[in-house]
Order: C-alpha cells, then sequence, then structure tokens
C-alpha cells in the first residue's frame, strides 16, 4: 500500500471519533466560559441554526455558539433539561445518563457517559448543573461545569478533562422561544485540541437538532 494511502487512512480514523463528541449539556454565577472578545466565528447557518465557533480564555478547546429558535414554551425546556434518564434519546452518542446528587430541583449533578469508536475508550464525567427560570418570567438559564468526582470511574473509560455549558432561553411571545447554548468540552487522552476543534461542531449541532424535536413535541 503507497504512503500517501496509509497516510489518509489514519488521519480519516483520528477525524473521524471526533465526530462522536457529546454536546454535552448545561449551566450560573461559576461559568468561566470566556470566549476572546469579538471573535465569533460564524462557521455554519442552515435549517433556522446559527454555528458559531471562538477561541476560549481557559481552553485550547474552542468554544462553540448555537442560535435557533423553536416552537414551544419555558416550562417545556426546562423539563427536559430537569429529566436527566432522558438525556440518551437527545443528547449525541449519549448512552448512559443520571442523577448523582440532588441539592434541590434546581441544582444537582449527574453522570454522563458518551460512546466513542474502537479503538478509543468511551468518555464521561460528573457534571454540576444550576438551573434559574428569571423573577419576570421572560427567560430561563442552566449552567453546567464539570465536577471533580469518582463516581462510577472505569479503568475501559477516559474521564473528560473539561466541560462548561450555558443556556440561555428568552420567551419571544407565547408560542415561541429563542435559544442561545454555549458549550466547551474536552474529550482528553491521545487526542490533540487542534484534532478536536477540526470537527467541533458535529455533535452539538446534532444534540440541538434532536432537542429542538423535542421541545416541539
Amino acid at each position: 500500500m503507497a504512503k500517501k494511502t496509509v497516510h489518509t487512512l489514519l488521519f480519516s480514523a483520528m477525524i473521524k471519533p471526533l465526530f462522536l463528541l457529546c454536546s454535552l449539556l448545561f449551566t450560573t454565577d461559576f461559568l468561566a466560559l470566556a470566549p476572546i472578545e469579538n471573535q465569533w466565528k460564524l462557521v455554519n447557518e442552515e435549517d433556522g441554526f446559527k454555528v458559531y465557533t471562538s477561541e476560549n480564555a481557559f481552553s485550547p478547546i474552542h468554544e462553540i455558539k448555537i442560535l435557533y429558535t423553536a416552537t414551544s414554551t419555558l416550562d417545556k425546556v426546562s423539563i427536559t433539561l430537569d429529566n436527566v434518564p432522558n438525556y440518551k434519546n437527545w443528547v449525541y452518542k449519549c448512552v448512559d445518563s443520571k442523577r448523582v446528587s440532588i441539592k434541590n430541583k434546581d441544582d444537582f449533578h449527574y453522570y454522563i457517559l458518551t460512546d466513542f469508536p474502537f479503538p478509543l475508550s468511551d468518555r464521561d464525567l460528573v457534571i454540576h448543573t444550576q438551573q434559574t427560570m428569571w423573577p419576570n418570567g421572560k427567560g430561563y438559564s442552566s449552567v453546567s461545569k464539570l465536577f471533580p468526582s469518582e463516581y462510577n470511574k472505569s479503568e475501559d473509560r477516559v474521564r473528560m478533562a473539561y466541560f462548561e455549558s450555558k443556556w440561555e432561553v428568552v420567551k419571544v411571545n407565547s408560542t415561541t422561544i429563542s435559544i442561545d447554548y454555549r458549550v466547551v468540552a474536552d474529550p482528553a487522552g491521545d487526542i490533540p485540541s487542534w484534532l478536536v476543534n477540526m470537527a467541533i461542531t458535529k455533535g452539538p449541532v446534532e444534540t440541538m437538532r434532536k432537542f429542538k424535536t423535542m421541545i416541539e413535541k
């Protein structure tokens, strides 16, 4: 086999798993998402979704921002995000999700496992989420951050190195909401950050598509 063909196959084998990054989730005041000022770059716009990326001040992995509108309500969004065991039905490549601890209905920790293809190990992490329904009834926010924990840790999986996300959902009218979703996720392991950044939007976009379908039912 020619050297060029071998190199092409090896590069393809490295790229493919990155498209399986879980667009993981969620989301207040401890948020460190911080794109470089005025550096958002529009990388895709279709089916009502606007997808942006930006360098991040706290991680070599780029931050993602996805904007769209949906025919739904704030309550429907809150109920859907609160249903952790159901994440596998809409979070990209999620194969397991469960609550680990609950401070109250809007402040909890959960575990999530993401399927990665062989020969890479699956990724997992524990996330701390805080949710807020705005007092004026005009919006909802959810902020999440990786939580250091030994819960369900296994040698067969790689614990992710970094994760933060934020949802801001605004009521447009009685039947329409606008969603601003942002996330930074480092899958850790031997995948270099520059390679992760080449395919970073796949998981989050697929997750938002399924989420939109879920809340519009």
